[in-house]
Formats: structure tokens, sequence, C-alpha cells
């Protein structure tokens, strides 16, 4: 006689699952929520984890980690929207799963991949799904046409083309923003037939195989945090020459151009923004992930509403490798000492002391510094104490803006709380 197989399904789309999955020899375990995950893993071993990644408050490692714990075998299938398959695609790849099956699914293939998975398998699959999907490319002619609704590109700005590689699958519509890291372009997935945003990165980046290297790591990072106040990170590719990564497309502004409106200087306005912030940069830190370039021009506000950040970590990299004599990269007006210094940054109160320079400038319009202060003095000498503000909130943001990193707030959390505190002060 057979033997059972438990599937312990996390996903809300567990009824069709249960229509695909459930047999004679199968046992299908719906689970509705994380906390249900958490307390049935302890009570019943299983044999296969279907795990949606987009599933609220999922921590994938921790609760990976339980799963193993109770049942060392389980095999480990993702789903999810499709633009989730770069995250799922590390976790392949680590060996932490062993298929993605994306939205809306194939039940036959979801079927398979659940049922008929071989042992091992999780290893022998590509690190990125793209080079899979990549592997008979359709012909130019042949690809999905643009959707009526969707933006023509800017008069006059032709289509700057990825090479050829690459070409067939991200088409650059517009350019939409360039910094000291690169060009920031809107583009189009022609693979998963969606909206993204496509930043080339400088040339110069990628000569040195330490920076290189290091961004390659901070991606890999990047493409596990799912949080509703974090722009998503899908996909990181090189092709003769071009390094370029490729985000989610959120179509709004940036906070820069929203503070040039007066009502960008309102307390609530200055409260909702340092809890979306602090939010979305405390998570981030809970997966050794830290910002470190964070400024208006960083964080979009998108036409819903809803608050985004962009470019965790990708700046400090290069930073970090440059002379100690070069001071400026990034934004020196939200860089903390030690990033103007170009000392190694390891700790979440550098995003603390930015996140504090932004809260001030809410308040009160302006930064928190002399007006004629240079470079050098940004990075050598401390920041004049707060003014223009209650006493209450001017002493948590000098906490927040301290010269000595170890003065500071602790965490961003720790500063967001105090900052809301003072407000009702």
């Amino acid at each position: 006689m057979a033997s059972l197989l438990t599937i312990l399904v996390l996903d809300r789309d567990h009824a069709a699952a249960l229509k695909v999955l459930g047999g004679e020899h199968e046992i299908v375990v719906p689970l509705p929520s994380v906390a249900a995950l958490r307390q049935v893993v302890e009570r019943l071993p299983c044999d296969v984890w279907l795990c949606d990644l987009a599933a609220p408050e999922l921590d994938f490692r921790a609760d990976l980690a339980r799963v193993r714990k109770a049942s060392p075998q389980a095999r480990v299938v993702l789903t999810g929207p499709a633009a989730l398959s770069g995250q799922a695609a590390v976790l392949v790849a680590q060996g932490a799963a062993g298929a993605f099956v994306a939205k809306p699914w194939n039940l036959l293939a979801l079927r398979q991949a659940v049922l008929r998975l071989p042992a091992g398998a999780a290893k022998s699959l590509p690190a990125r799904p793209s080079v899979t999907l990549r592997a008979r490319p359709a012909p130019r002619a042949a690809a999905p046409t643009r959707p009526a609704a969707r933006p023509r590109p800017a008069a006059g700005a032709a289509p700057a083309p990825l090479p050829p590689d690459d070409a067939h699958r991200y088409r650059l519509d517009e350019l939409i923003g360039e910094g000291g890291v690169g060009k920031v372009f809107r583009a189009y997935d022609l693979l998963l037939d969606m909206e993204v945003a496509v930043k080339i990165l400088r040339s110069d980046f990628i000569r040195d195989p330490d920076v290189l290297r290091a961004l390659k790591n901070e991606a890999k990072l990047c493409m596990q945090l799912t949080h509703p106040h974090i722009v998503r990170f899908y996909d990181v590719g090189r092709r003769e020459g071009a390094f370029f990564l490729v985000m989610e497309y959120v179509r709004g502004q940036t906070l820069y151009e929203a503070m040039r409106h007066p009502r960008s200087r309102d307390r609530e306005f200055a409260r909702a923004l340092g809890k979306a912030v602090g939010s979305a940069l405390s998570y981030a830190h809970s997966h050794g992930v830290l910002h470190n370039d964070l400024t208006p021009g960083n964080i979009i506000i998108g036409s819903s509403g809803v608050l985004k950040l962009i470019d965790f970590g990708i700046a400090s990299l290069v930073t970090q490798r440059r002379e100690r004599q070069e001071f400026v990269f990034g934004t020196p007006a939200y860089m903390s000492p030690e990033q103007l210094r170009c000392d190694p940054v390891l700790a979440a109160t550098t995003d603390v002391f930015a996140l504090g320079v932004l809260l001030f400038q809410l308040l009160t319009g302006r930064l928190p510094q002399k007006p004629d202060a240079t470079n050098r003095d940004l990075a050598l000498l401390p920041r004049p104490p707060v003014t223009g503000v209650a006493p209450a909130v001017a002493e948590v943001l000098d906490r927040a803006l301290s010269y000595e990193p170890d003065r500071r707030w602790p965490s961003v959390a720790e500063l967001v709380t105090a900052f809301d505190s003072a407000l009702e002060a």
C-alpha cells in the first residue's frame, strides 16, 4: 500500500490546490495564515510545503527553519506572482526550495512540481529563471505588443537598447532618472508582460572586481526583501559590459518633488513618512540589509499614495571602494559623517542619521547644517544643534544627528517611536 503524502499549503488559493493535489494518497492541509503554519508545523510532520512567497507576515528563512526542524526531508515548492520569480530563483539556487510555480497556476504544472519533483532537483536548477526562459528566445517580431494603456516614450527620447542577449526581454522606453550610480529607465519586460524599472550602472563601477562582487551579493539580499514600502528587486544581469538591475516600476513622484509643496511640512505628513520609512528600514535591517543612501530622491510616493524606498545599499558599496580623499558620492547633505569620510559602514545608525535629516527637513523646510557648510565640514564637524522645532522634537533629532554613531538612536524603530511621542508633547 502506498504511503500517504502530507502537503502543507500556505496559500490563499488553497481551494484550487485542494482540487489538483488532493487524492487517494495525499493529505492536503490548507493553512490560512503564517500563524497557522507556525502552529501546525510543530505538531504535524510534512512531506511537502507549498509556500506562497507573497503571504502576509511570511519570514521565509525563519519559517523554512521551522519546517525543516520538524520535517528535515520535506520538499519546498514556492509559488506567487510572476514578479517574484527573481526572489524565488535565488532561493532555488541556494537549495532552500525545489521549484517555483508562478500564478495564475497551470494546475498540471503545480501537481507535477508538488508530487513529482525528484530529490536533489533544487541544486540542479539555474540560479535565474530568465536563463531557462531565454533558452529559446522568440524572434523580435513575435514579441508581445505593448498594451494600449501604457504611455509612449517621451518625444525625442529614443529608446536605449540593451546588449543583444537581453534586448529581447527588457525594452527601455524612457529615461526617468540619472545620478551618481547610473541611469534609470522606465522599461518593459516582454517576457512577463509588465512595466519595470531598469538601472544601468556606470561602467567604471564594474571595473573593480571587489565592487562587482559586493553588488551581486547585495542584489541577492535585496531580492529577498518583501515589504509594502520597499520597491521589489527582480533581476540582475551583465551583458557585454553593461551591468543592470531590474526593479519594480512605481508610477508617482519622488519625495524631493513632493517637498516642493507646502503641505509636505505638515506634522502629520512627517509622522506618516517617519512610520512608513522606519517600518521599511527596520524590516531591511532585520534581514541584514542597510540602505545607506536614504534621500528624498530614493523615496517614491506612488499614485495610490503608497510610499516606496528604492536603491538599498547599492551606492554605499561603491563609496567604500573610493579613496578617502574623495568625500562626495551620493547626496552629502543626507550622508553621515562616517560615510563622507569613506569609513566602513556596518551599522543601522547611518540610516538613523539620514532619517533624522529627512524628518528635520520635512518639519522646517531646510537642512540641519549651516548654509555654507562644505563637504569637508559635513565629514569632519558635528552638525549644529537643532533649532526651529519644539524642544522635545529637537532633543530627538539632535540624538539622531549625533556626530558619533554610538551616540545616535541604536535603531530606526527607536527613533521613529521617540519622534512620534515628541510630536504629541
